[in-house]
């Protein structure tokens, strides 16, 4: 099962001709025209668009910059094969090592 990151069609355009998921649906992208056409070969209006995750650090980056624009710097994402959870640190009371034996 491959996993994809979402990437900003104004920002980065896509490096080869390829089919690729985007909010318009799976189409069609021509490097040398740099634009995304559908079935019918007109050009739709794309915002984003999904490449291929190949590593663990790509995946990270994509949700560090999710929780960047949408979170505040007290948010937690627990991450776990299954679920996914949300946290808000509303108090904290640092890191207690005195019961830590040696």
């Amino acid at each position: 099962m491959k996993n994809f990151k979402l990437i900003d069609f104004l920002e980065t355009k896509p490096e080869t001709s390829a089919y690729y998921y985007t909010d318009k649906g799976f189409l069609k992208y021509d490097k040398f025209t740099r634009s995304f056409y559908d079935e019918n070969n007109s050009s739709p209006k794309v915002k984003y668009w999904f490449d291929e995750i190949k590593t663990f650090e790509d995946s990270s980056k994509v949700l560090i910059k999710y929780l960047c624009k949408k979170h505040h710097p007290h948010t937690t994402v627990i991450v776990t094969s299954t679920n996914s959870e949300l946290l808000e640190g509303t108090k904290s009371t640092g890191k207690v090592l005195e019961f830590l034996k040696d």
